[in-house]
């Protein structure tokens, strides 16, 4: 009973070091991964056209349409969207209202998800792209927020916030970048005219109390 005890530890022991050496190569090579992918960013992408800090009230980068796109060229995977009902139905099925999911997949497997659903092998597409997908990411837009906009406007706007968000997971960016604080972008004159309404009023406040208080000392002295 002992022997076969020592047997069993003896197993598990070398099932623990080959697990370790497949996790500790798999770790050197993601650290291979982030490091050409940050080499990438460095040298390819563009600051103000692929990325770039749009809110003046945040420091945090901004990954825009463009960088996404480069990226996922580099990763070898394409967007697919799709209708993200269960979000539409959570902000309360607002008319108006566009949510779609990106799915970020390679172009073998946007094949296979095709061949499998033409072939009838599957009747949810949806379930079939999600499972061979590798990363997903959500985006919604309304009409309210573009004011007059156009239909499809909201809908490309939608779009690039759910291939953003899937390239962020994918890449696992998001300590380096944010997104959508360009949208809409933040406008600066509008807290500059604040200032000088609440300057204009504080001037004329003090005006006002200087004549009220010489109509005092006036009175006072008869």
């Amino acid at each position: 009973m002992n022997e076969e005890k020592v047997e069993l530890r003896e197993d598990i022991g070398a099932l623990s070091s080959k697990f370790l050496a497949r996790k500790l190569k798999e770790v050197e090579k993601y650290q291979e991964i982030r490091e050409d992918l940050a080499a990438f960013i460095k040298d390819e992408l563009t600051e103000e056209v692929d990325y770039g800090i749009t809110d003046k009230r945040s420091k945090a980068k901004t990954l825009k349409k463009p960088g996404a796109e480069k990226i996922c060229q580099l990763l070898g995977v394409e967007p697919v969207f799709l209708q993200d009902e269960g979000t539409w139905k959570m902000m309360g099925e607002k008319p108006g209202t566009t949510c779609l999911v990106c799915y970020l997949m390679t172009h073998e497997a946007k094949l296979r998800a095709i061949e499998l659903v033409a072939c009838g092998e599957s009747k949810d597409a949806q379930h079939v792209i999600s499972m061979l997908s590798v990363a997903e990411g959500r985006g919604c837009g309304s009409l309210e927020e573009r004011g007059n906009a156009m239909e499809n406007d909201i809908t490309k706007i939608t779009q690039k916030r759910a291939q953003v968000d899937a390239t962020l997971r994918l890449a696992g960016l998001s300590d380096e970048f944010t997104q959508d604080l360009e949208d809409p972008a933040y406008d600066d004159s509008k807290d500059n005219d604040k200032g000088d309404k609440k300057k204009k009023s504080d001037t004329k406040k003090e005006d006002t109390d200087a004549v009220d208080l010489g109509e005092v000392k006036n009175d006072f002295l008869g």
